[in-house]
């Protein structure tokens, strides 16, 4: 029970809101108590605006978010499988991400959002390759967690088209700079991004998914020694080349009940690696059945 509630953190986030046919008002904030380590207060002004032109034709909007996000060795793993097995765990702050962009349609089928945002966390978790002994044996293998404030700024956009409610095509761009505190970069953040893919619907028995994944250069670092810490020589940074995933999904509902799918992931079979020392499969394919009862 102690150490649960050692790690226990609970937020609310009131707001009011006004808002007519044309415009949209909110503001509010959000309030957290983190009991991780010591137990802290944390404040984070949050504001959204958005104004309706020409029908919704077009939507200009901006805003201010923030946030306590809280890290456990289940999230850290979901963004890097490869963590090392005792990790120390810090929870970030996004102190403030605000933004501003606009929305629309360009036609009954096609929709756009180009949005730039600025933005801060402290204690973003990036992650460092480590080595290891095993039986006399060094190993790369694992990472580790180091905790920094990132500055981030994002400008983007997306392009959407659907169609009666079976084809759906949508493609974005991301381009991405950074700043650090401690760090000499923002380990393995990349440059940019850009996602495409579809979707086609056929009379509700057969869906075909296609996907492509864009990822820009990354900064990584070579592995450092056991035991290294922030008192530590910096690591020696490597570049990451950029790389492009395809994805490739397809479902027959035999029932509404009962489905069969197969999944096809980096139909390319590009050779690259997300993480430094760890190419990916060249091709992976998945197959099987869903029951829902």
């Amino acid at each position: 029970y102690t150490t649960l509630f050692r790690s226990t953190m609970v937020g609310i986030s009131p707001y009011v809101k006004t808002e007519s046919d044309k415009y949209l008002v909110k503001v509010g904030a959000g309030m957290y108590v983190d009991a991780l380590g010591k137990t802290t207060f944390h404040f984070y002004p949050q504001a959204y605006l958005q104004y309706r032109l020409f029908d919704d034709i077009l939507v200009p909007y901006a805003g201010v978010d923030g946030r306590r996000i809280r890290n456990s060795f289940r999230s850290l793993t979901q963004e890097n499988p490869f963590l090392n097995g005792a990790p120390s765990l810090q929870n970030a702050s996004l102190m403030y991400d605000v933004y501003g962009g606009m929305r629309g349609s360009l036609s009954q089928d096609v929709g756009f959002d180009v949005r730039i945002s600025k933005g801060r966390t402290d204690d973003k978790a990036l992650f460092i390759g480590q080595e290891n002994h095993y039986a006399g044996v060094r190993y790369g293998d694992q990472f580790l967690p180091v905790y920094d404030r990132v500055d981030q700024l994002d400008i983007g956009g997306e392009l959407r088209y659907s169609h009666d409610e079976h084809i759906d095509v949508h493609g974005g761009l991301h381009l991405f700079s950074y700043d650090t505190d401690v760090q000499a970069e923002a380990w393995n953040l990349p440059t940019y991004t850009i996602n495409l893919g579809g979707t086609y619907d056929f009379r509700d028995k057969l869906l075909l998914k296609v996907e492509a994944q864009f990822l820009g250069t990354r900064k990584s670092t070579l592995p450092v020694a056991e035991g290294w810490n922030d008192l530590s020589p910096a690591p020696t940074a490597v570049d990451l080349d950029g790389y492009v995933d395809l994805y490739l999904g397809i479902e027959y509902r035999y029932t509404r009940r009962l489905s069969l799918f197969l999944d096809v992931s980096n139909l390319s079979a590009s050779k690259y690696a997300r993480w430094y020392n760890y190419p990916v499969q060249r091709t992976l394919v998945l197959g099987g059945a869903t029951y829902a009862f």
